[in-house]
């Protein structure tokens, strides 16, 4: 009996052992594939990638910011010169696009216009949640003001919750509508 049960219990940890090894290599190769989608938006896009943002605030076209985590950022309109900053800890409304990174991109996500949704997306600058990227509090670093615009491209680590399940990077279209 205690032979029937070890060997039992070696199987069922050979059979998790293999499990696991290949929801590791298919998780690689999920990663080494949002890697690909993101270098060839990038090189389709004729994006200049910089590592410093400029000094007076003032974008080239197609130069895009790329930040430590890995979100790159372009910032089309700064915005309303006489708005003040925004900080941590204050409610934002945005609006955006969500496009897919593929050769045909597709916009997935539309919350750009009142039609499109009546109320901006809120969600309080500076504190995690999981229905927004993390890339957006990212941006909004950059961005500062309101009705400044950005292009982003969000790897799915800095994305909402389910694009970093899926594994799944995006790029955005994204306006601060206002702050308080």
């Amino acid at each position: 009996m205690k032979k029937q049960l070890f060997l039992a219990l070696t199987a069922a940890v050979v059979v998790l052992f293999a499990a696991c090894t290949n929801e590791s290599e298919n998780y690689k190769r999920l990663l080494e594939a949002e890697k690909d989608a993101i270098s060839g938006y990038i090189s389709r896009n004729d994006i200049k990638v910089i590592q410093k943002a400029p000094a007076n605030n003032v974008w080239n076209e197609n130069e895009y910011l790329r930040t430590a985590s890995g979100v790159y950022i372009h910032i089309a309109d700064t915005g309303s010169k006489t708005s003040a900053t925004i900080i941590p800890g204050q409610t934002v409304g945005v609006r955006y696009y969500k496009i897919t990174l593929d050769a045909e991109p597709d916009t997935v996500v539309r919350y750009w216009t009142v039609t499109d949704s009546p109320d901006a997306r809120e969600f309080i600058y500076g504190v995690s949640d999981a229905a927004i990227p993390n890339g957006f509090h990212e941006a909004i670093q950059y961005m500062r003001r309101d009705s400044s615009e950005a292009t982003l491209i969000i790897p799915s680590k800095q994305g909402d919750k389910v694009d970093q399940y899926d594994v799944l990077p995006f790029a955005y279209r994204l306006k601060i509508s206002y702050f308080e």
